[in-house]
């Protein structure tokens, strides 16, 4: 579903290619388990962020959707104030500190919801077509 190309592999050290990003799915709970054991062996070599309740992604230390936002604009010259963007978990954060019309979804993670100046409803719900519509 999120991948174009999928391949299991028994260690790591061994894949010949670029990694953007590690994601590893934590059935228990990604922001209490996963986090606390990997962020400690990566903090500062890389970006340790919880991006759902069962994920937590590995990227680059200056990987973001900030970042990426942040290029998009200045490519495209958009404004800080032009620009609107949803988010629900931590790796939204940069994301929504880049844009005017940050939209925390209404199932956002608490900690998220205070990075966002507006807010939608649950994706559950069609919150991001919502305000879309409602903008347009």
């Amino acid at each position: 579903k999120y991948y174009a190309k999928c391949e299991v592999v028994d260690n790591l050290s061994d894949v010949q290619d670029d990694v953007l990003k590690i994601s590893i799915c934590d059935f228990t709970d990604a922001e209490k388990n996963a986090n606390l054991a990997f962020a400690p062996l990566y903090g500062n070599k890389m970006q340790v962020t919880v991006s759902g309740k069962r994920w937590l992604d590995i990227t680059h230390k200056t990987a973001s959707k900030g970042t990426a936002i942040q290029y998009i604009q200045d490519k495209f010259n958009i404004s800080f104030e032009q620009t609107m963007v949803f988010g629900d978990y931590f790796n939204d954060v940069t994301l929504l500190q880049n844009a005017f019309h940050s939209y925390a979804m209404e199932n956002a993670h608490p900690e998220v919801k205070k990075h966002a100046r507006f807010s939608a409803q649950s994706n559950n719900n069609n919150g991001v077509l919502k305000i879309i519509k409602q903008i347009l």
